[in-house]
């Protein structure tokens, strides 16, 4: 008697890698479609590697009644009748779901489950249902769901001394934003020249010390007044240029949760099955819950609306069906970028109107908790 674990595999491939680490299985059957098989050939190689057992693909008509049913008895017939069975019906598609469920409840040894986005595993003979005990981490999920990740930075390699530069910069940049703006950004436009840059449209100027690992900032405020700051930390780099002081501010913030396990930030794509390295996309701030991703865009101030649907998109790409995701700006978004919000139905906050106040930054925490409860829309 051999345990056997037969997945339907659709174009989510997360619930079925986490049904057959979760089940320990001696055996697993994958059955998939002509557009599944690349996705069970990712799960294939995924749980070799993790329980080292090999997977029986097994192709199916996705749709085709009569074909599936035939398909099905002929699936059993190699099955012994002394092997313990489960069935994950997770994905897939719907005739697969309900004819597979209709075979098997009727057999003894066969046991059929569903997994749900919040990771409970439902028992679809007794509606009783229970947590997954295996959590995948990021690298597993970015990997089933065929995104490449080029690199990111671990949350926990930020000190005490960068938090604090954090409010070093905001007091020196609020003098003039948008000098403080234009000077930065010659730094990141001119890689080889980091050592001194002036603002092209005023009296402005930041220069870099290698030595002091440090920033000396003149920033012309809007009376012509000159205010002097010199700003280091162990990771000032990341926060100077690039709005990197923001992102961490906010990644702070979201540290206080409870749910929060594990943290990425600047996490960068590349099209997986391509040898390019280049970026195609970057997400600024991943937080795993160990149920589910969330994703979090981090802009001082929205200016380009399509930044909105960019990031929208990109969720699903790399978090899957179940990621959840907010944005953040600093101040309050404008209109026109909260009606777009709205629109894609993505949820929005300031950060400063949260830090600022007690009460909304614990009713954010409470609903942040409920909403990663929620299933997303298919």
């Amino acid at each position: 008697m051999s345990k056997l674990h037969i997945s339907l595999v659709g174009g989510q491939p997360m619930p079925s890698y986490t049904g057959i680490i979760d089940d320990s299985p001696e055996a697993v059957i994958l059955v998939y479609s002509l557009k599944s098989e690349r996705q069970a050939d990712t799960i294939a190689k995924a749980v070799q590697e993790k329980l080292n057992i090999s997977c029986r693909k097994v192709e199916f008509d996705a749709f085709d009644l009569v074909s599936i049913w035939k398909k099905l008895q002929l699936l059993s017939a190699d099955i012994n009748e002394e092997d313990t069975v489960t069935i994950n019906l997770s994905s897939g598609s719907k005739p697969w779901s309900i004819l597979f469920n209709n075979f098997f409840k009727q057999r003894k040894n066969a046991k059929c489950i569903f997994i749900d986005q919040n990771n409970l595993v439902w028992d679809m003979e007794n509606y009783s249902s229970r947590k997954l005990d295996y959590s995948p981490d990021m690298a597993e999920i970015f990997s089933l769901n065929g995104t490449k990740l080029k690199k990111h930075t671990n949350y926990t390699i930020f000190t005490e001394e960068d938090f604090k530069a954090i409010s070093q910069i905001r007091a020196i940049r609020q003098k003039n934003i948008g000098a403080f703006k234009r000077t930065t950004q010659c730094f990141t436009a001119n890689p080889y020249h980091n050592e001194y840059h002036e603002d092209p449209q005023g009296n402005s100027y930041i220069s870099w010390n290698e030595q002091t690992n440090s920033f000396h900032c003149e920033i012309e405020r809007y009376n012509h007044k000159i205010e002097y700051k010199d700003i280091s930390s162990p990771n000032i780099k990341r926060l100077m240029l690039s709005s990197g002081w923001f992102e961490l501010d906010v990644t702070h913030f979201l540290s206080q949760w409870n749910m929060t396990k594990e943290i990425w930030m600047n996490c960068e794509f590349v099209v997986k099955q391509s040898n390019n390295e280049q970026t195609q996309n970057e997400i600024d701030i991943i937080i795993n819950t160990g149920d589910k991703m969330l994703f979090i865009e981090c802009k001082t101030q929205i200016h380009t609306i399509t930044d909105i649907d960019k990031f929208n998109n990109s969720v699903r790409t790399y978090g899957g069906l179940a990621a959840k995701r907010i944005f953040f700006t600093d101040g309050e978004m404008k209109e026109e970028a909260r009606e777009k919000c709205q629109n894609v139905e993505m949820p929005y906050f300031s950060l400063q109107e949260l830090k600022n106040d007690a009460v909304k930054s614990r009713n954010f925490f409470e609903w942040l908790t409920n909403e990663m409860k929620q299933s997303n829309k298919k």
